[in-house]
């Protein structure tokens, strides 16, 4: 563990143990349910770096004056790249810090990594919302520091739903009409129950299905160390009740399974698959639709359907936020050079036609 003193009336302390981490697990917990962040868990970090361990923890914390944690910016190490844990998985990164917290533990964050003795080259954030205070804290701190910050990506959206604007009947009058149809088609035709997962078989069994169902579906499923890293979270979240697993069981077996979490006043749906043998009945949907009265029923504000604006979330009347990743490094290095000439290639390639872009993936076989 190392320390920076800071102004702003914050103090950076550098966790890279997993002792460390979990002596601070309770409070850093309570910032990132205030945070209405997933992907600022303990849990979360915790079961990635258990999961992969060639990522070694680089935990910020930040603490004022009186020893209060008031920031957790969770990162690990992958030899001199620091990033969020769960690369892909993670749909945004941000801090765990109470809202409004975010432009000075922006600011300590930014003032300690420019001092630490710990060598690292390059800080990638990926996924940060494109209006948000986390990344404008950034960018203001960074300037006139010896770090940059340069972006390399913006083309992604967070899709959720407004649940006291909208109601929990999110889709049109005919389209929850004809779902509803779908349903009962369904219940004729086969002994149907729809379940929340709380018990540690029932999660387990459920998560197994999950993986299955995707892995039929989409003709790939998560690699090892992933599906290590969704158990493992699963069941910690399940712990600190903050897991929501539904699943539909037809005819004793589970035919759809929805992984998600609630945090505050938000619920999430991170990943969801079904059997298509029952797709005629509109069973994603029905379980979806069914996920979501279920948090209004909790008294959930929104229900955040994440990363993506797939054809399906279409039928829900949906509140969008773009996400733009970055690049973080100090100014005088080689890291420097080289993430502005791959920022500037891939600015090139988004100009590029449709045709172009094909022409240029045969050429380098990509």
């Amino acid at each position: 563990m190392s320390r920076t003193s800071l102004g702003a009336g914050l103090r950076v302390e550098v966790l890279t143990s997993v002792c460390a981490c979990q002596d601070l697990a309770h409070r850093w917990r309570e910032l990132a349910v205030v945070a209405e962040n997933p992907f600022a868990l303990p849990e979360w970090h915790a079961a990635w770096v258990a999961a992969h361990p060639a990522d070694a923890p680089f935990v910020l914390v930040c603490r004022a004056e009186d020893g209060e944690v008031a920031g957790v910016v969770p990162l690990v190490r992958r030899r001199r790249r620091l990033l969020a844990a769960g690369e892909q998985l993670a749909d945004w990164f941000g801090p765990a810090c109470a809202p409004g917290d975010e432009l000075r533990v922006a600011a300590a964050v930014v003032a300690a990594l420019a001092r630490t003795e710990q060598r690292w080259d390059v800080w990638q954030l990926d996924r940060c919302r494109t209006g948000g205070r986390w990344i404008a804290g950034l960018l203001r701190a960074a300037t006139g520091s010896t770090l940059k910050l340069l972006p390399n990506r913006g083309d992604d959206v967070l899709v959720s739903v407004d649940l006291e604007r909208d109601g929990p009947d999110l889709t049109s009058g005919k389209k929850r009409r004809e779902l509803e149809r779908l349903s009962r088609r369904m219940r004729e035709a086969h002994d149907v129950a729809l379940r929340r997962s709380t018990t540690s078989a029932t999660i387990e069994r459920d998560l197994v299905a999950l993986l299955h169902l995707r892995a039929v579906r989409w003709g790939a499923g998560f690699d090892s160390g992933s599906e290590a890293f969704l158990r493992a979270l699963a069941a910690s979240l399940a712990r600190v009740d903050l897991l929501r697993l539904w699943a539909i069981d037809v005819d004793g077996a589970p035919a759809g399974v929805l992984l998600g979490w609630r945090l505050g006043a938000r619920s999430f749906a991170y990943s969801q698959a079904f059997d298509r043998t029952h797709e005629r009945f509109g069973i994603g949907m029905a379980l979806l639709a069914h996920a979501v009265r279920a948090s209004a029923d909790e008294g959930c504000s929104h229900f955040d359907m994440l990363r993506g604006d797939e054809h399906f979330k279409g039928s829900f009347h949906l509140t969008c936020e773009a996400v733009t990743s970055y690049s973080a490094v100090r100014r005088r290095s080689f890291a420097r050079l080289e993430a502005e000439a791959l920022a500037a290639a891939r600015s090139a390639y988004r100009r590029l036609s449709p045709q172009r872009r094909e022409q240029l993936r045969r050429v380098l076989r990509i």
